[in-house]
């Protein structure tokens, strides 16, 4: 097995570990087009490209390798080739590839509900929110105070527009609470 690092210039390092490293920057993680390999889609690879190319609008430099699983912290190319996935799939794979117990309480969960809109109630929100709230406020007493008095509380969001949006909300309370309160101008 040959190792190679795939840098932010595409620059092929040996690393002399026996294993190959993925490092494609920390813009565009590689393992974000993955797809299941079989024998079929093992020999498409330059098929796979080429459509990436031809219907995917190309933001991102992607090596010219097809990702097709997973194990821990390694991922695999169509033809077999381990790299270290040091993008942790932009952080979202933070437990590693296909790791048993993570895989049994996500097909378990799907046999239930698969993704509840916040427009919606659900069971398990609110116990995240309460562990949250619980351990900020122990860590940080003074999130009790001012306009969060009523009660600390977290926004859970949809996507990083809605994140945004609810931060610029946030600040506008925070201001108006400052106004309010005859402390603008003066430190809080």
């Amino acid at each position: 097995m040959s190792s190679l690092v795939l840098s932010h210039s595409k620059r092929l390092l040996s690393t002399g570990s026996g294993r190959s490293i993925l490092w494609h920057g920390m813009k565009q993680s590689a393992c974000s087009r993955l797809y299941h390999a079989t024998p079929a889609t093992a020999m498409a690879s330059p098929k796979a490209i080429d459509n990436t190319e031809k219907f995917m609008l190309n933001t991102y430099a992607r090596p010219a390798l097809v990702l097709s699983h997973g194990n821990g912290s390694y991922v695999y190319d169509t033809t077999g080739r381990e790299y270290l996935d040091f993008t942790a799939g932009i952080a979202v794979t933070a437990l590693g590839h296909s790791h048993p117990e993570v895989a049994a309480i996500v097909a378990d969960q799907a046999t239930k509900l698969v993704h509840c809109s916040n427009l919606y109630h659900n069971e398990w929100a609110p116990t995240l929110a309460q562990r949250i709230v619980t351990a900020t406020t122990k860590a940080y007493p003074q999130g009790t105070q001012g306009i969060y008095a009523e009660g600390a509380r977290v926004f859970f969001s949809n996507s990083g527009t809605e994140a945004n949006e609810g931060a610029l909300k946030f600040a506008r309370k925070h201001g108006k609470h400052v106004v309010a309160a005859g402390k603008l101008g003066k430190a809080v």
